[in-house]
């Protein structure tokens, strides 16, 4: 006798190996091996992984979607510029702290030709120490180098999973 087989006993039915029909699932008619199950257990595997992408994937549009983007608000901290890197438009941001990060969240088109590039400044983790010293933040979008760009940021918590505050304007500074 082998473990684990259909009865739930540990052991394979009296009738030979035969499920009945009603008794299956996988409406499968002949000897039950594990072998013959395992290629279901792959589909249902695969399709279970479908559904978390097809979810995940709306979470993610709808996170997106949502978003308040204020143009009659302008911010001017934490003071950032734009550069270029790999042909790629650059914003640097000037932090007080190296605790801080600055994170590409989503660039889209926008009136007049542009690109609206919207970015997250997280403040730091107040469970850590760090230096009082200025550092510079850069992250890289995927907008051309070349395009017109409107930046806008929202300053966040360092552990805010999806936060509702909106992205106002950046003024940006001269380019250093």
């Amino acid at each position: 006798m082998l473990p684990g087989g259909p009865n739930g006993e540990g052991t394979w039915p009296a009738d030979g190996g035969r499920i009945p029909a009603a008794r299956s699932s996988l409406r499968y008619v002949g000897r039950w091996s594990p072998a013959s199950t395992h290629g279901a257990r792959v589909v249902d595997k695969m399709w279970g992984g479908l559904g978390l992408l097809a979810l995940l994937a709306l979470g993610i549009a709808s996170g997106c979607a949502g978003k308040t983007i204020r143009t009659d608000v302008s911010m001017s901290w934490p003071r950032m510029w734009l550069d270029e890197a790999e042909g790629k438009a650059l914003v640097v941001m000037e932090a007080p702290s190296p605790g801080w990060r600055l994170e590409f969240d989503h660039s889209e088109k926008a009136p007049r030709g542009t690109r609206r590039v919207l970015l997250s400044a997280r403040r730091p983790d107040p469970a850590f120490f760090y230096p009082q010293m200025v550092v510079e933040q850069h992250v890289i979008t995927d907008v051309d180098a070349g395009m017109k760009i409107e930046v806008f940021a929202r300053v966040i918590d360092h552990d805010a999973k999806h936060p509702d505050t909106p992205y106002d304007r950046v003024t940006l500074a001269p380019g250093e």
